[in-house]
């Protein structure tokens, strides 16, 4: 049962997305301060619609390739045998030194590990944003940087 719990939640959200989709148009709901401030922000930031539509792009693609990699017989549903393989290799890849146990270490470890993943996959030097090392495009220069010497 602890193996599926992360599976139930995307099993989940695959679940309210297509009910959303799939429901009738339902009245806007009422404007709070919260998402009139969000507005306002958005309003603000030519791209900021660009930017939602990637990120709901890109969690679409997560969702669909995490069903592809459950589903592995491609039969269209997700066993629970299937589900717990993933589960148990899900749990494997964290557990570095396979006693059976993933300590917060082996975790961290991990979680570097994919970070160190992704900077090399988008081309990030350091994920430090106040690194000297990272390169600026050549008519950029760094924030707080005196142009007169």
């Amino acid at each position: 049962m602890k193996n599926t719990l992360g599976l139930t939640l995307i099993l989940t959200l695959i679940a309210s997305s297509a009910m959303a989709e799939s429901s009738p148009a339902k009245t806007a709901p009422e404007k709070t301060a919260a998402s009139s401030t969000q507005e306002s922000y958005d309003s603000k930031i030519p791209h900021a619609a660009e930017v939602k539509n990637m990120r709901k792009n890109r969690m679409a693609e997560y969702m669909e390739r995490t069903w592809k990699e459950i589903d592995t017989n491609n039969d269209g549903v997700i066993t629970r045998e299937e589900s717990t393989a993933f589960s148990n290799k899900k749990f494997d890849d964290k557990d570095l030194n396979k006693d059976g146990k993933i300590t917060k270490e082996e975790w961290d470890a991990y979680r570097e590990e994919k970070m160190k993943e992704a900077r090399e996959k988008f081309g990030i030097k350091n994920s430090n944003p106040n690194s000297t090392d990272r390169k600026l495009p050549a008519d950029k220069k760094p924030v707080g940087s005196d142009s007169k010497k």
